[in-house]
């Protein structure tokens, strides 16, 4: 069986930290096209030298090395006496306690035939234009001001492909402290007795502040922090979607933000989450008010082929046709949340009749 090493920037992709490279490397079956294999228990803490192809692979058999395992069906026993080490030390490397040289790593690698390809580099398409330039003329037009977290989040997203979907996918949540955040005590009014239910207590509630809200476009005001969204009420998928997010982040679920877009048709966007929640990713709308949900959270990488989308309108559906996702650290001290009004670009484009031309 033969594998790729995909080694890039994790700061390429998303926000972890200003400054700090972290290298990321990725393993899938070679000619698996999107069957990747999933990374488990990731540890972003580790610094790579970006010439230090040893160091990726160090990292890459650091963190996937008891799937390979699995898949050769061995025990570590089994595996333990092949390669001539006591079973503690297969059980500590698996746990993470110990760093394996890499002179072990390529022994262990040979005795159980995995070949390692390199790709270094791999791209992965992030910013205004995931969905194309003509979505991206829209993008970088968006009403809310350019300075804006929002305008910040367009920049940072990345859109979901085979290639940066074991990263976005890769078995890590990143959480935020809210204890301070001024909407923690209200968003305990939502807890329920388990995550499902407490998302479409919260869900059913920003549908509603939608559908009650009636401003017409020319007045309504954008943007601003989520307290002043709250307050003021919006229809406006983007700003009830960065509601929804933080007050999921209060309640301790993970969430990021979910875009999506149908390039077959012009201007047909849309801004959802995702929650992190039953050990799995799911999307949930807070402007139309669905959690998607079959047996288990549905993620935004399976949405388009699901049950669920199937049964809703096609334009609706269509819009998953292609989809970015991007981090949202509701804490960051450089947040700029600034309030705008409509301006004439989307106001002009609210007019045109969409015929998908």
């Amino acid at each position: 069986m033969n594998y790729h090493i995909i080694a890039f920037r994790v700061r390429d992709i998303t926000n972890f930290g200003r400054g700090v490279i972290l290298f990321f490397s990725l393993l899938y079956k070679k000619n698996a096209s999107t069957d990747i294999c999933k990374i488990t228990n990731v540890k972003i803490c580790t610094l790579f030298d970006s010439s230090s192809i040893n160091l990726q692979i160090l990292f890459l058999f650091y963190i996937r090395f008891n799937t390979i395992r699995k898949e050769k069906g061995l025990s570590q026993i089994e595996l333990a006496k092949r390669c001539h080490v006591p079973q503690l030390t297969i059980g500590r490397i698996e746990n993470h306690s110990m760093n394996p040289s890499l002179d072990m790593v390529m022994s262990i690698l040979n005795i159980l035939n995995v070949n390692i390809e390199l790709t270094e580099n791999a791209k992965v398409i992030k910013g205004y234009d995931v969905f194309g330039k003509e979505y991206g003329c829209m993008l970088r037009n968006d009403l809310h001001d350019i300075n804006s977290i929002e305008h910040k989040l367009m920049q940072e997203m990345v859109r979901l492909d085979s290639i940066s979907e074991p990263f976005l996918y890769g078995g890590y949540q990143i959480s935020y402290p809210m204890e301070n955040n001024i909407l923690y005590s209200f968003a305990q009014r939502f807890k329920r007795d388990n995550d499902l239910e407490t998302i479409k207590s919260l869900i059913h509630y920003t549908s509603q502040i939608a559908t009650n809200y009636n401003t017409p476009l020319d007045e309504m005001y954008f943007g601003g922090t989520e307290k002043e969204i709250l307050d003021r009420g919006t229809n406006w998928c983007f700003d009830m979607a960065r509601l929804a997010a933080v007050i999921l982040d209060c309640l301790g679920m993970t969430s990021r933000f979910v875009f999506v877009a149908n390039p077959d048709k012009a201007y047909h966007g849309h801004v959802l989450i995702e929650v992190y929640y039953n050990n799995s990713w799911g999307v949930v709308d807070p402007l139309y008010g669905y959690v998607f949900y079959d047996y288990s959270p549905i993620s935004a990488k399976d949405i388009y082929h699901s049950s669920v989308l199937q049964e809703l309108n096609e334009e609706y559906k269509n819009m998953f046709k292609q989809v970015a996702i991007v981090e949202y650290n509701p804490n960051d001290e450089e947040n700029k949340y600034i309030i705008s009004k409509c301006n004439k670009y989307t106001l002009t484009l609210n007019s045109i009749v969409q015929d998908g031309t």
